[in-house]
Parts: C-alpha cells; sequence; structure tokens
C-alpha cells in the first residue's frame, strides 16, 4: 500500500504562542487554585463531586457541539425516536484508526504496543464501507484518530470529505506535529468540524518530556491555527 508521508516542521506562526499558566493568570490564582483543589480532593465526597461537574460539562458540550453543528439535528431525533419506541440502540458516533503509526513517543498511548508493520491497512474503500455501514446504525458523528492520521494525510482529508458528504460530523485526533496554516487550509476545505491535540501539561517541559522535543509549542501553534482557519 502506498504511504502518504508529510516531512518538516512547516511554517511557524509570527506571533508566539502563550506557554505558561502565569501568562493568563497572576501566581496569586494559581496559589488560590491549588488550595481550593486540596481542600476539595480532601472531602469524601470529592469523587461524587467530580463526576458531577464532569457529566455537567460533558452535556454543556455536547449542546454546544449538537447546536453549531445542526445539520446532525435530524439524526439526532431519529435515534432518539428509535430508542425511544422501536427499543434499538443505534450507534452514535465511530472512531476511525487510520493507522497505530506515529510520530510521537507518549508513554501512555497504547498505539504502540498496538502497532504491527506486517499487518495491512484498510484501503480507503474498506474505510468508506465501514463508514456506511456506521451510518446505516445510526452514526452521525466520526473521530479520526490513530496513532498519528496525519501521517497518512491524503487518505485523512479524503475521508474527511466523504464523511462531509453524507452530511455527517468529523472530528481529527491528532498530536499537531505536521500541522501547519496551509495543511490546517486543506483540513477546513476538507470540511473539517473539529480538532483535538492532546496535552499532558501546562508546563512546556513537562509536556515535551513525554511527547518529544517542541511538542508544546506545535501544539500552541496548531490551536491558533486552527482558530484562524475557524475550524472548532
Amino acid at each position: 500500500m502506498k504511504c502518504g508521508w508529510i516531512v518538516g516542521e512547516g511554517k511557524r506562526m509570527e506571533k508566539t504562542a502563550k506557554n505558561q499558566i502565569k501568562d493568563y493568570i497572576s501566581e496569586a490564582e494559581v496559589k488560590k487554585l491549588d488550595l481550593d483543589f486540596q481542600k476539595f480532593l480532601a472531602s469524601p465526597s470529592a469523587p461524587k463531586k467530580a463526576e458531577r461537574k464532569i457529566n455537567i460539562n460533558r452535556f454543556k458540550q455536547t449542546l454546544q457541539s449538537v447546536f453549531s453543528a445542526y445539520f446532525v439535528l435530524p439524526d439526532i431525533f431519529r435515534n432518539y425516536f428509535s430508542l425511544l419506541f422501536s427499543k434499538n440502540y443505534p450507534l452514535r458516533s465511530m472512531e476511525i484508526g487510520l493507522t497505530y503509526e506515529c510520530n510521537g513517543k507518549c508513554d501512555q498511548c497504547s498505539c504502540r504496543s498496538a502497532h504491527d508493520p506486517n499487518k495491512k491497512r484498510l484501503n480507503l474503500d474498506e474505510f468508506k464501507k465501514a463508514i456506511d455501514d456506521s451510518i446505516k446504525l445510526g452514526a452521525f458523528q466520526f473521530n479520526i484518530t490513530g496513532g498519528e492520521p496525519l501521517l497518512y494525510h491524503q487518505e485523512c482529508l479524503e475521508l474527511i470529505k466523504y464523511i462531509r458528504s453524507k452530511g455527517k460530523y468529523v472530528h481529527l485526533c491528532t498530536n499537531a506535529f505536521l500541522m501547519n496554516d496551509d495543511l490546517t487550509q486543506e483540513l477546513k476545505k476538507a470540511g473539517l468540524n473539529s480538532i483535538e491535540m492532546g496535552l499532558d501539561s501546562a508546563d512546556e517541559k513537562t509536556h515535551d518530556s513525554n511527547r518529544g522535543t517542541n511538542s508544546y509549542q506545535k501544539v500552541m501553534e496548531a490551536v491558533e491555527s486552527a482558530k484562524k482557519a475557524g475550524i472548532k
């Protein structure tokens, strides 16, 4: 199988990205947040409170996503009524692991153990068939991930276009190593709705020690690039 690789760091943004907590809030606020968090953890009811807050935040984020992507509303209502009246459990979302290969070195990643260079990847037609089958089962949201999916950026762009042509929501998960303004514009043009980049720490050195040199700065640049392009 032919693989589409991208090399190079890409264009660096002129604007220097903020990369420390103190760039956003004062040292006194940092200490207060830390103290409040320690008090919170000391409470016996902390786990339940944390879970409740997480669920509330997830619900809010879901509402924001849905109403910013109104085109999925018919699918949501269709799935809801299917669940309510026919007791069928429709599929809501599908995760597409484009590859287990990665240019990062994150200790926590399971893809490292799952990667087998002798194992043949699915081709585009097979991916598209899986997408079609998922849509028939009710899926309206697709998450393209890896490994690092942008190692196969042409296939990634093709799948984004295909999913959007079906009127569905598509999200991309990347480590941002290969991101630059030009690629961000390609992703936007293909129809990408939202993008996600892992951040292991608000401290640059801590993050880079796990993910690789300059990976923190690449994430910050990619966030600004995505905002400029209008990708959530």
